[in-house]
């Protein structure tokens, strides 16, 4: 049975088999680069809209446990959320990845940010992709 709760944004994984990813199962750091490839200035006004709004309370990110490690999580419904969350904790992961004109924007979100960081961030925990659905 699917549970509510606050989860560390660093125990949250992108979904490597996301549909919006040109390489599925290519790592942590390529699946985040590939979906800032294909947001560009959507990443950038979404990362905009959590730094001044925060997370809508309306749309729980949904997990599910990470096989081999307990304390990590796959995001289902979310990816592009978490997407501009590691955005505005680390631009510089971004370089080559976003147009110069939006990584300058990012990195100017991400000073503001940085005074407030996004600890948590709600999620409803499903045990499975077919619980999901």
């Amino acid at each position: 049975m699917a549970q509510q709760v606050e989860l560390p944004v660093a125990s949250l994984l992108i979904d490597e088999e996301n549909p919006r990813l040109s390489s599925p199962n290519a790592g942590q750091r390529d699946a985040l680069r590939s979906l800032a490839k294909y947001q560009g200035r959507k990443l950038q006004m979404l990362a905009n809209d959590i730094l001044l709004h925060g997370l809508n309370p309306s749309d729980l990110t949904i997990v599910m446990p990470f096989d081999t490690d307990e304390n990590r999580y796959i995001v289902l419904d979310g990816n592009r959320r978490l997407a501009a969350l590691r955005a505005l904790e680390n631009p510089d992961s971004f370089v080559d990845a976003v147009g110069k004109g939006i990584l300058t924007e990012i990195r100017k979100l991400s000073r503001k940010y940085q005074t407030a960081p996004q600890e948590t961030i709600p999620c409803l925990v499903v045990r499975d992709r077919d619980e999901a659905l």
